[in-house]
């Protein structure tokens, strides 16, 4: 389900996506506690499968990408939620620095344009 980010890097309109809710994740966990945070990972991203609204975009950042690479713990979960329609944007930039851009088995790799654009045309934005 892996697509490059020059396959895939579509201009949102302001306001096209009035009605999406974007998830940003900046770390591999939630909170400060980092064994609780990947529990809490798991936990919010289980509890996102069951929610009705699927217009959902879900961006990661800094240490956050890898939670998109392989034999990742949240790997499963963010499946499901993919499967659900959920889309999975991933910092290219973060990737590179990190030097796991192979690693990556879930979501689009994407740029600072395009995760701008999407957070700002968002009805609403959540930061974990």
């Amino acid at each position: 389900m892996l697509k490059s980010e020059a396959a895939e890097c579509a201009t949102v309109s302001a306001g096209m996506n009035s009605d999406e809710v974007v998830y940003l994740l900046d770390a591999d966990y939630i909170g400060s506690n980092m064994e609780l945070g990947k529990v809490l990972v798991n936990g919010f991203f289980n509890a996102a499968t069951a929610l009705d609204h699927t217009r959902c975009t879900i961006i990661l950042v800094s240490n956050a990408v890898r939670l998109a690479t392989k034999n990742s713990y949240a790997l499963e979960v963010l499946s499901t939620l993919a499967q659900k329609g959920y889309r999975i944007l991933i910092c290219g930039t973060c990737l590179d620095f990190f030097k796991i851009r192979d690693n990556v088995a879930i979501g689009t790799i994407s740029n600072a344009l395009e995760i701008m654009q999407v957070m700002t045309s968002a009805e609403k934005v959540v930061k974990f």
